[in-house]
């Protein structure tokens, strides 16, 4: 029993010693400010680990040459093969979503009532924004009646 106990320990510290950290910070392209909630999974989507507050994320991998994929909401995905280990912390810029990007600035346009300025494309993503809002609503209130219905009867 004592032998099985030692070869386990062995191998679990063969196991742990093959782990790699890495380690980064994950910024935005245009004004080099800190990313929060950045998302790093494997290919396989696989959630590695998440920025914080400063941009910083570390995982630990056993591959020694893992592909990873970063993901934000409003950015561009970035795919990276790491050639483990490093030698110094990864330094990842993100660019915005250039569809996201029009959106938002069409949104913005808009709402400030300056839609003479907006360009035929901005003006199409608007409207179909507005009308895909307005059916969301339009479902979610259908859904709370039934639901009104369903309580009454």
């Amino acid at each position: 029993m004592k032998q099985i106990l030692i070869l386990t320990l062995i191998g679990a510290g063969t196991m742990c010693w093959a782990q790699q950290n890495v380690t980064g910070q994950i910024a935005d392209q245009r004004d080099g400010k800190p990313l929060r909630g950045v998302m790093i999974a494997t290919k396989n989507s696989v959630v590695l680990a998440a920025s914080d507050a400063q941009g910083r994320f570390s995982f630990a991998t056993s591959d020694p040459a893992p592909e990873i994929v970063i993901t934000k909401k409003g950015y561009s995905v970035h795919r990276i093969t790491l050639a483990l280990p490093l030698a110094e912390p990864l330094q990842i810029l993100l660019s915005e979503n250039d569809f996201i990007a029009k959106i938002n600035k069409s949104i913005k346009q808009a709402d400030s009532g300056n839609t003479r300025k907006l360009t035929a494309d901005q003006q199409k993503a608007y409207t179909e924004l507005k009308t895909e809002r307005r059916e969301k609503i339009r479902s979610h209130k259908e859904v709370r009646s039934e639901k009104k219905v369903e309580k009454q009867g």
